[in-house]
């Protein structure tokens, strides 16, 4: 094995809301140019997974991908959440984490921050790397086969971040941790399969993180879709908002992060007065995860400082698309046409109230954009539109 190369996560996702650092979601840079860890190649096809890592009976939600929750997950987030607690009211229930199939952990992360957070680094075949985020703690066995957790240590603040390479061989169903709704609600999932169809990105460039070579955002596969036949609509069944109240019908039923249009207003956003990652600063205008045939979602980090909803949070905001017309247009019909399109989107954590948000595409690489009321406004009202020195530009 190599030397560790480390570039350590700086926060975890917390459930489902929480902060992030960007797309990159390497435990430790390239720690290994080994990347099966010794695993055999997978077989064709995605019947990978039998079981799922948390009681389906406790699953509430089982969210799709692209959930966007900015700042930290401005763009649309590239794992699913396993919701067993509701935020509102989440008690304090310990449920077992179980491996979903036979495979190997190769890599624990500990962070020792509020929540004493872990993420396992795992491998079920040569081709499929997961992680499996915010667990709050690990099986007696596990935590005797890593011993300490102390390579790479890194602190930020209150915070000492390490992680422990490893060989420890588990079978689907076997208890590999524990994880605990008074400081987590959800199990977060990323997976990576370096055998699927790249995801097309206008900029390829900027999504090349990932947990090994060759693993990079572009190989982001929904683990739901990676069930056999047997299991496979009891998962779909859990696809849904984190309540459990809204399923997701429109396919694929599993998310997605595939939202770029070369040529539209509809992808990914970057703010060139920012470094990236993280995604904080950024914007992503995309369909919605749960509801992507009706609804589209204007999702804002914090480059407006001045409209930041809750003083810093970022702003995300839901309208109903328009197939004709300047007024909520569809993102997808957005094009460099001289034209500035207005939006009266729901802002979230503002009672239902609606705002004012004004953008344009420039050129095929440049959006503009201002957030001019975040309660209220009215873009009948509101017009002729213009942009104000408020207004914030972005690139591709």
């Amino acid at each position: 094995m190599s030397t560790l190369v480390v570039v350590l996560l700086t926060s975890a996702c917390g459930g489902g809301g929480g902060g992030g650092t960007g797309m990159s979601t390497s435990p430790g840079g390239n720690i290994s140019y080994n990347t099966s860890h010794g695993t055999a190649e997978c077989p064709a096809g995605n019947a990978v997974f039998t079981t799922s890592p948390l009681p389906l009976g406790n699953i509430i939600g089982w969210v799709p991908l692209g959930a966007m929750e900015p700042p930290g997950h401005t763009f649309p987030t590239d794992h699913q959440y396993l919701y067993f607690a509701n935020p509102s009211s989440p008690g304090n229930t310990t449920l077992n984490v179980v491996a979903p199939a036979a495979m190997r952990i190769w890599m624990i992360y500990q962070d020792t921050g509020s929540s004493n957070e872990y993420s396992l680094w795992v491998q079920p075949c040569a081709e499929i790397i997961a992680r499996l985020g915010s667990i709050t703690g690990l099986s007696s066995d596990l935590a005797a086969a890593a011993g300490a957790i102390n390579q790479s240590c890194q602190v930020f603040g209150s915070s000492t971040q390490c992680q422990k390479e490893l060989t420890y061989d588990v079978q689907a169903g076997q208890v590999i941790a524990t994880i605990n709704s008074a400081t987590e609600y959800a199990l977060d999932w990323w997976l990576w399969d370096s055998r699927a169809t790249p995801i097309a990105f206008v900029d390829p460039a900027k999504f090349t993180g990932g947990p090994e070579p060759g693993f990079t955002e572009a190989n982001i596969v929904p683990a739901s879709a990676y069930y056999t036949p047997a299991m496979t609509p009891q998962v779909d069944a859990k696809l849904s908002s984190f309540d459990g109240t809204q399923a997701r019908t429109t396919p694929p039923v599993d998310g997605t992060i595939a939202v770029d249009s070369a040529t539209t207003a509809r992808g990914y956003w970057f703010n060139p007065a920012q470094a990236y990652p993280p995604e904080t600063y950024q914007a992503a205008l995309a369909p919605d995860n749960i509801t992507p045939a009706t609804t589209e979602v204007i999702s804002l980090g914090i480059s407006q400082a001045n409209f930041s909803n809750g003083g810093g949070s970022g702003v995300r905001g839901n309208f109903t698309p328009a197939s004709s017309g300047q007024i909520d247009r569809a993102f997808e019909s957005v094009t460099a046409d001289g034209n500035i399109y207005c939006y009266n989107p729901v802002i979230e954590n503002t009672a239902g109230q609606s705002g004012l948000i004004i953008l344009q595409l420039t050129d095929a690489n440049t959006l503009k954009i201002e957030v001019q009321a975040l309660t209220g406004g009215s873009c009948v009202a509101a017009q002729p539109w213009a942009f104000t020195a408020n207004a914030v530009t972005y690139k591709r």
